[in-house]
């Protein structure tokens, strides 16, 4: 087997976004856009300001619902998922994170596991997040208060 072949069996798509226009205000923002986001690979999304990253992530994390074209995740189009089924695999974090209270590092992570509450324990849930601190190397970050960051 050849590194091409098991490379491209591990690969698949995780995103797909086909022909997505969306017209918000009466103007046109996004027109026809196709994007592929394989599994297992960082994709960065670049453009001049204006140019639509916004809005198409938006549309992607369910902010906006009335556009025409598919978004697809594993295959599947979003229109099928459940709300909480999606919620425990999509999620968007803005670079302007405006919170009106002090959490610790790890409290805020554990926000992420809100979808999993019914289903896991508070032991597993404290666990994994604790085990997402140190997969970015901020497990001494864990106690610190957010906007002291």
């Amino acid at each position: 087997m050849t590194a091409g072949v098991a490379r491209e069996s591990y690969y698949k798509t995780m995103l797909s976004v086909s022909n997505l226009s969306l017209v918000h205000k009466k103007t046109l923002i996004l027109d026809k856009v196709n994007l592929e986001v394989q599994a297992g690979e960082i994709s960065a999304l670049i453009g001049p300001n204006g140019a639509g990253k916004s809005s198409l992530l938006k549309c992607i994390a369910g902010h906006y619902s009335k556009f025409d074209g598919d978004i697809s995740l594993h295959g599947k189009l979003t229109k099928h998922w459940s709300s909480s089924a999606l919620a425990k695999i999509r999620a968007i974090l803005s670079q302007q994170i405006q919170l009106g209270f002090d959490l610790s590092v790890l409290e805020i992570i554990k926000l992420g596991r809100f979808p999993y509450l019914k289903s896991e324990s508070p032991k597993k849930s404290q666990a994994i997040a604790e085990w997402c601190l140190d997969q970015v190397a901020m497990t001494s970050f864990a106690t610190r208060n957010m906007l002291s960051l």
